[in-house]
């Protein structure tokens, strides 16, 4: 069950919208094209966000634990990220397949502490965005 954000405290992003859905009645004869596949796509997906997102909320479903490196010479160096799912305030799955090693010098706030310490306590808060890649190239 996932922890967090209510839909309702989302901030009405673009991203988060979704809009009037039709479902594709297909009949014997019917010419389909790309468009009609996407649309297809698109209701089921939206469906899925939406019960996602009003049903269950946003948050961690599972797994996502933050932990030193394993090595004890890279934990002032990587922080590691072990699998798991989450959905975002719009109803995307967030899913990380594997471990995740996070290099902490390649976030710009600590690498500007790195290189200017202020001998101050800081919070470290790793938050998770949902981002759509392709996984493949198909030839036409």
């Amino acid at each position: 069950m996932a922890h967090g954000i209510h839909p309702s405290t989302c901030g009405g992003c673009a991203e988060c919208e979704v809009e009037p859905y039709q479902r594709l009645n297909v009949t014997n004869g019917q010419l389909l094209v790309a468009a009609d596949f996407l649309d297809e796509q698109r209701y089921h997906r939206d469906k899925m966000r939406l019960h996602l997102r009003y049903l269950h909320g946003a948050g961690v479903v599972c797994g996502l634990h933050l932990r030193q490196h394993d090595n004890p010479a890279c934990r002032d160096r990587f922080l590691v990220l072990d699998p798991g799912m989450a959905v975002d305030c719009c109803g995307h799955d967030i899913l990380v397949t594997g471990p995740d090693v996070i290099e902490l010098a390649m976030i710009p706030s600590i690498k500007a502490l790195i290189d200017k310490p202020d001998n101050q306590d800081h919070r470290l808060r790793v938050c998770l965005r949902h981002r759509e890649c392709g996984t493949r190239d198909i030839p036409l």
